[in-house]
């Protein structure tokens, strides 16, 4: 439970600060609300989401832990380590944050087609190699590292449900009550993960590829960067339904 109220926590972070102002700078095509906010809504997106992901990851490892190794869950689970964990997240989504404040910034454009000025919320490294090392640490902490933790955790409680406890004591009787609770658990979590996947992975691959030359940094783009973004966003919608329905 500890586990979820982060996990909430952090999508309706998301819900709040991250979908509107990404709706807001669509429809506007730039951003009009200042540098303060520019920065702000950076540190707080990047914050939200990133926490988000840390604690699907230990939920994980809570529900590996639970299921396949109980009698050490006994003294692994409880409410003082998880929020101990539950800190460490948050802490490292701060740190991963922060840079944020800093970089974010104000670039004026000035449209060719009617020579109107608006301006536009981007990161404003030193360099080019500053921001690249900074983008890839940011996938492989917030994506590559959590996706592929999840998929070998939910893998290996997959093998222990179905393979490996198909003679057990425990789950010979596949009507009891806990097993039952045990698989729509598991089923549940894996929907997560697969939702993680889908909603994210187009994201991080535009945000790879801007990195690189030939990138065209227009309108159009932008649009699609933004429908991507939403798109990435809309998985914090997609965790309460899940956790509802199941």
């Amino acid at each position: 439970n500890v586990f979820i109220v982060s996990l909430s926590i952090s999508d309706l972070m998301v819900t709040l600060v991250s979908v509107p102002f990404t709706l807001l700078e669509a429809i506007t095509a730039g951003w009009i609300l200042g540098l303060f906010m520019c920065k702000l809504v950076s540190f707080l997106t990047v914050l939200s989401s990133t926490s988000s992901v840390l604690t699907l990851m230990c939920i994980a490892l809570d529900r590996y832990n639970a299921i396949c190794q109980p009698y050490k869950s006994r003294v692994l689970q409880s409410n003082k380590r998880a929020i101990q964990l539950l800190s460490a997240v948050w802490v490292i989504s701060v740190i991963i944050a922060l840079p944020l404040l800093y970089v974010s910034s104000l670039r004026e454009i000035t449209d060719i087609r009617d020579g109107k000025e608006y301006a536009l919320c981007v990161e404003n490294w030193y360099s080019s190699s500053q921001k690249m090392a900074f983008t890839f640490f940011v996938v492989a902490m917030t994506y590559l590292v959590p996706l592929a933790l999840m998929v070998v955790l939910y893998a290996r409680i997959w093998h222990y449900l179905w393979v490996k406890n198909t003679i057990t004591s425990e789950f010979h009787q596949m009507a009891s009550s806990a097993a039952k609770r045990k698989k729509k658990a598991t089923q549940m979590l894996i929907l997560v993960v697969f939702l993680f996947f889908v909603c994210w992975t187009p994201y991080h691959i535009v945000t790879i590829r801007r990195e690189f030359p030939k990138f065209i940094d227009n309108e159009t783009n932008r649009l699609i960067l933004a429908f991507i973004t939403l798109l990435a966003f809309s998985n914090s919608f997609n965790n309460p339904i899940v956790y509802a329905f199941s």
